[in-house]
């Protein structure tokens, strides 16, 4: 039995194959547009494109991996998080989908700090509302334009809106609760103290499933329009950082993944909800384990800016030698020395999680600094912004991380996870999982179905070990990075 799963993500959405024992068959991929608007504080997906990349990624894996539609045992979900789609009685979007840095309802975060102190948020969901959670989103929404508040019938994450479209059910999975700012971490319901304060109406707000259940089967009309049997299973599924973090078998207390994509998300597993101001915890796709993240929002966001506005000739040089743009930059990089000849990047050219206001910036520039400078400073700063995360993580659960187990786009590149290695001064554990958000929806599908837990091989593809040759160079430079980050960010809280 074949297993398809589907990643709405920032930039694009995804659909992959996967057989019994989750190997990964095929793997489709297509970009969409988000319209932003006022300087990017507005930020809208269109759901029919995301609905698009179920069509056409369904029928494009099954070609692929020549597997016929009668072979499909289930249906798992993935997807960014937090974002506001309201829609009506019958499931159609009432307006564009706000995506999960859409900060247009940050004059909403005074209106929710008086009614609620952060201690009292913590206490009640284990997280504290910040610029780009749901709740504002929600508010804001709710407030201004009354006209479409009124016709809501439910609010959707994007995975809840590929479980209507393919099966009429309007709910929200799990994972999501906690995140949205809405439910209790005790016993995963809508929080009665939340819905009070802030007089939400919870007739709009969706039923709530685990994450490991089926949510629906193929309607007639979704089967027809797929090209899939009716009555196919479709799991409810997760966000993106909860389901890699199963995929990676971060399944114990202390054990931590860092996924490096747009965002670099590090996401520990913790026996219970951790307090702590800068982070989210949520809960794990297993019963009864809590995972706990501090993003960088812009890793490998800041490494395609550097490659779009200063990377012409390594654009040129991959073009005609057929390889990444990347591997080019880095190897731009390797020109230059551990510290960057004393350059620093600050990666934060959307916000920081600590700060949303947090600038990106090239700082100490001088006479000698060369190009290739520039380029490993990106790379050291990137993983400085991690090492910031992990203190913090470290600190508020009162555990040490051992090792990190690495994927995504940006764990494809030796020379920057050794970087990484050395800046973070843990093992990296290099995982063959290439589409670790996939392969956790799909292995979600398959325990939904199969009324089984499916049983990991090892999937270490390598081991990096820190050099500590360079621990000297990168604790300066770490420091200085420390400094002038919180410099920055004192003046933008």
């Amino acid at each position: 039995m074949k297993y398809l799963s589907i990643d709405i993500g920032t930039t694009g959405g995804k659909t992959a194959l996967f057989s019994e024992n989750m190997e990964l068959l095929s793997c489709w991929r297509r970009d969409y547009p988000t319209y932003l608007e006022q300087n990017g504080i507005m930020a809208e997906q269109d759901s029919k494109d995301w609905w698009l990349i179920a069509i056409d990624g369904i029928s494009a894996v099954l070609q692929e991996a020549g597997v016929s539609k009668d072979e499909v045992g289930g249906i798992g979900l993935s997807c960014m998080t937090p974002i506001l789609l309201p829609v009506d009685k019958k499931g159609v979007p009432l307006c564009r989908a706000w995506v999960w840095y859409d900060r247009r309802a940050i004059g909403k975060m005074p209106e929710i700090y008086k009614k609620m102190s952060c201690g009292e948020q913590i206490q009640i969901t284990g997280s504290s509302c910040k610029e780009v959670t749901f709740l504002n989103k929600l508010l804001y929404f709710r407030d201004e334009m009354p006209h479409l508040y009124e016709k809501t019938s439910g609010f959707l994450q994007a995975s809840g809106y590929l479980v209507n479209r393919m099966t009429g059910r309007i709910c929200l999975d799990s994972s999501h609760g906690e995140l949205l700012m809405l439910t209790n971490k005790e016993d995963g319901k809508y929080s009665e103290k939340i819905c009070a304060a802030f007089s939400l109406d919870k007739e709009k707000l969706p039923e709530i499933i685990p994450s490991d259940e089926i949510a629906g089967r193929l309607t007639e009309e979704a089967a027809g329009i797929l090209g899939l049997p009716a009555g196919t299973p479709v799991i409810s599924g997760g966000h993106d950082s909860a389901l890699s973090a199963y995929a990676l078998g971060a399944e114990h207390p202390g054990e931590a993944c860092l996924d490096i994509g747009n965002a670099a998300n590090l996401i520990m597993c913790t026996r219970t909800s951790v307090s702590c101001l800068t982070s989210d915890t949520y809960r794990h796709p297993l019963k009864g384990k809590w995972l706990f993240q501090i993003y960088s929002a812009t890793i490998g966001a800041a490494f395609r800016w550097y490659k779009s506005c200063f990377g012409l000739a390594e654009i040129q040089k991959a073009a005609s030698k057929g390889t990444s743009v990347y591997d080019e930059l880095c190897d731009t990089a390797k020109l230059s020395q551990p510290g960057a000849g004393g350059l620093l990047f600050l990666p934060y050219l959307q916000g920081a999680q600590q700060a949303a206001g947090a600038t990106g910036a090239f700082l100490y520039i001088g006479l000698g600094s060369i190009y290739a400078d520039f380029v490993r400073a990106l790379l050291e700063g990137c993983a400085y912004s991690i090492r910031y995360n992990m203190e913090q993580m470290e600190e508020a659960s009162g555990m040490e991380i051992k090792e990190l187990v690495v994927c995504g786009g940006g764990s494809q590149n030796r020379f920057w996870l050794q970087i990484y290695a050395d800046i973070l001064k843990k093992p990296l554990v290099v995982s063959q999982v290439k589409e670790a958000a996939l392969t956790g929806a799909a292995m979600l599908a398959q325990k939904a179905v199969e009324k089984t837990d499916f049983v990991r091989k090892s999937s270490v593809q390598e081991r990096i070990l820190p050099n500590p040759d360079q621990a000297v160079v990168y604790g300066s430079g770490y420091k200085r990075f420390k400094k002038a980050f919180e410099q920055q960010i004192l003046g933008k809280l």
